[in-house]
């Protein structure tokens, strides 16, 4: 055999091995193939959606000025208006709730009984004739948290500014108003200022979150548990605390970003029992976002991100879902109803209303 012969055959046989080596690293490297469902827009809802519940088989919405309390994701939704009793509508989060409705101008809050939403029917609280060192109403920004608290019985918590002698006290106040609904109409059945001293400094209120029997209040760096009794404790200095209801236990994450951790705590239903679980390195996506529970996963959202997060034994991992037909907006809410389908509600920009999906294509991994 010549000498080119074998030149030949040596190279062919490179160029063979080449081919084989190429196609191995391209099939190594393939991702496995996840589908990609388009979010579907709601035609039912055409306006920005604040803020969303569904319980006992029905749907609760929120726009800036506007309540459903039918709501629906396929046809056309009738809003009970509630501009007159609104200031600066789109600024405040609104908590939204089965029992009451509660809205808030500068200075004072207006309740009705969701069962009879008619104008004359609003009962307005004057917070100054309860608390004579009243001057303002705390002002909690939508992209914060909600403004006010309504617990699953219906009791209302307003967070507000006292002065003394014309000096601002540094602890925010708190008032509760028990409620409850007597012949279509709401009665208010106690009232409670609580007079907070945790801060020695002026602060604010910075969050605010309502379960069936208590709230989470984020005051400063100080995050208290209030009953609707109005018993106070102190849950722990974090610059933020996010819940969510996972089962029948209250899940919470206290941030602390100068030790870059995250205190994961468990408690009961009704907010006792709360102990640490463990703490976690921070993960950078995970502060700031939004946390609420689909199919007893934690879920994560953030402007028009969201996010999967699931608890390894010493970290976080955030795996981002499809977003597909919700880019550029700002997500407000994601809830999951009895017809296996999953709710995101978006303020207007870009995107606007509602997007539904079916629940079993929620966990879509987003595509590279």
């Amino acid at each position: 055999m010549t000498n080119l012969n074998l030149k030949i055959i040596a190279y062919a046989s490179f160029i063979c091995w080449l081919s084989f080596a190429c196609s191995k690293d391209n099939d190594e490297d393939m991702a496995p193939y996840t589908p990609q469902t388009n979010w579907e827009k709601s035609k039912g809802l055409e306006e920005g959606i604040f803020n969303s519940l569904y319980i006992d088989n029905k749907l609760y919405l929120l726009g800036a000025s506007n309540f459903y309390k039918d709501g629906n994701i396929s046809d056309t939704n009738i809003p009970f208006s509630f501009e007159k009793y609104i200031t600066r509508p789109g600024w405040h989060k609104l908590p939204v709730s089965n029992k009451v409705l509660a809205t808030r101008t500068e200075l004072d809050v207006f309740i009705l009984s969701v069962s009879n939403l008619t104008e004359d029917q609003f009962l307005k609280i004057d917070l100054k004739s309860f608390d004579s060192t009243f001057i303002k109403l705390e002002d909690i920004p939508r992209w914060q948290s909600e403004g006010l608290g309504i617990s699953g019985n219906g009791t209302i918590l307003i967070p507000y500014r006292t002065a003394k002698e014309g000096i601002a006290e540094n602890n925010p106040s708190l008032m509760l108003i028990r409620t409850s609904n007597k012949n279509n109409e709401i009665v208010i059945e106690e009232v409670k200022n609580i007079k907070l001293q945790v801060l020695s400094y002026y602060d604010l209120v910075y969050q605010v979150d309502s379960f069936e029997n208590f709230f989470l209040i984020t005051v400063g760096n100080i995050v208290i548990q209030l009953t609707d009794q109005g018993e106070v404790s102190t849950v722990g200095a974090f610059n933020t605390l996010r819940s969510l209801i996972i089962k029948d236990e209250v899940v919470s994450f206290g941030i602390d970003r100068i030790k870059n951790e995250v205190s994961y705590f468990k408690s009961r239903m009704d907010g006792g029992n709360r102990h640490l679980v463990r703490k976690i390195p921070l993960e950078p996506l995970f502060d700031g976002l939004e946390l609420t529970s689909i199919n007893d996963k934690i879920i994560g959202y953030k402007n028009d991100k969201i996010y999967l997060i699931e608890l390894e034994t010493n970290k976080m991992k955030l795996s981002e879902l499809n977003n597909s037909k919700l880019e550029g907006g700002f997500i407000t809410s994601i809830i999951s109803n009895n017809e296996n389908k999953v709710l995101v509600t978006a303020t207007c920009h870009i995107i606007c209303g509602g997007y539904t999906k079916p629940l079993n294509n929620f966990f879509e991994i987003k595509k590279e």
